[in-house]
């Protein structure tokens, strides 16, 4: 690819876990903005009730949403993944119906998933920026308390009184 082409290519960006909550709504935000190649992963190609909704959140994207396959435990998976990538979103982890018997059966992928990301950003060596997201659980400690005003970053939950997750 030519210096001329490579300027001209839009930012190929990863948002991992992409049947997620957050990530979905992510996904189809850069799709609808047109600016950037979006690439996201999902646990299996083969599972329709999570790949055919990403499909079809933006039927006409500048630039077709990409799937692949990746494992938070996998490091393997991830450098295939972060392959080619400008910016990577990290929103993929765990999360549970119930509380797990053992708390690692959260922590466990949950951090080493997210050190396996880092370790593909850095081989990777064209990830500019990763944004890694939490969840509302780290604020509410599971538990959903209305408020006046939103929560921000000095509130934090009472790990006391957290679940696993």
């Amino acid at each position: 690819m030519s210096a001329l082409e490579e300027a001209s290519s839009p930012p190929q960006v990863l948002v991992t876990g992409a049947s997620g909550y957050v990530a979905t709504h992510l996904v189809q935000q850069l799709l609808v903005g047109g600016k950037v190649k979006v690439r996201g992963t999902v646990r299996s190609l083969k599972n329709e009730s999570k790949s055919a909704p990403l499909m079809k959140l933006v039927p006409d994207a500048k630039y077709p949403l990409e799937l692949v396959e990746a494992d938070l435990l996998n490091e393997e998976s991830w450098i295939e993944a972060v392959k080619g990538c400008d910016y990577v979103y990290h929103t993929a982890s765990p999360l549970p119906l119930e509380d797990p018997r053992d708390e690692n059966e959260i922590i466990k992928p949950a951090v080493d998933g997210t050190l396996n990301v880092l370790k593909a950003c850095v081989a990777a060596g064209t990830v500019k920026r990763v944004v890694i997201t939490s969840s509302v659980v780290a604020i509410s400690g599971g538990f959903i308390i209305p408020r006046e005003i939103p929560y921000n970053e000095e509130d934090w939950a009472d790990e006391s009184i957290c679940p696993a997750y």
